[in-house]
């Protein structure tokens, strides 16, 4: 839309509108604002943005996005040797099979270095994929 076109629309001077968009004016009146809104059909909050401009008010941030983290480290590709592990853990979490979106939380305990964190990581998300964010049941350890 040209300048002639908004001016047209929305009852604002050619020439105020040039000193709007050259930066010359910066302290629009609210009415001309509003006007100027209207004429260019705005959605809602881009015409709260705008009054607010013309008003000296500074415009509100951007709504702040998820942050989703998955600090975990990869997967190896020669993972093999805990086939008994990784059914007991399979076994839990399909427990009663009822509830799909629930998270089993269960402990993986050994001495360091013997893998634990390797075998959380081969049965968690793939790589790049986030860590689900779902409904927490907590089962008592069974003795052993």
């Amino acid at each position: 839309m040209t300048q002639e076109q908004l001016a047209e629309h929305s009852g604002v001077g050619v020439r105020t509108i040039g000193r709007l968009e050259s930066g010359e004016r910066a302290d629009p009146r609210p009415a001309t604002a509003r006007r100027l809104a209207q004429a260019l059909g705005l959605a809602p909050e881009e015409r709260e943005r705008l009054l607010a401009a013309a008003v000296g008010d500074p415009p509100p941030p951007p709504a702040a996005l998820p942050v989703t983290r998955n600090d975990l480290p990869g997967d190896i590709v020669d993972f093999t040797g805990r086939a008994q592990e990784i059914d007991q853990l399979l076994a839990t979490i399909r427990l009663d099979g009822s509830d799909q979106s629930a998270v089993v939380i269960d402990a993986i305990d050994g001495m360091a270095g013997a893998g634990k964190t390797t075998l959380a990581v081969h049965l968690g998300p793939p790589p790049g994929r986030p860590l689900p964010r779902r409904p927490v049941v907590h089962r008592p350890a069974r003795p052993r």
